[in-house]
């Protein structure tokens, strides 16, 4: 089972915690609505490098089937 960490501690969290935080605060999300909560926790992280993060953590933890994802047009939708 997944772990969701009790807060977003940038210091403490691997990637795939913070995405498990977010995506377990929001419930369902695509990859810009990830990017968009990471950036109001972390408003130094660039755009690409949120971008490339998110993007690459979401479809890796999806792949592994740790995360489910259901595709509406070209977006996926992620969720817990």
């Amino acid at each position: 089972p997944v772990q969701i960490p009790p807060e977003y501690d940038k210091d403490k969290l691997t990637w795939e915690q913070r995405c498990f935080f977010i995506l377990n605060e929001l419930g369902r999300a695509t990859v810009e609505e990830v990017i968009k909560k990471v950036q109001e926790y972390q408003p130094e992280i660039s755009d690409l490098t949120a971008k490339n993060v998110v993007t690459n953590k979401l479809s890796k933890l999806n792949r592994t089937h740790r995360i489910n994802a259901d595709k509406t047009g070209k977006k996926y939708i992620y969720f817990i």
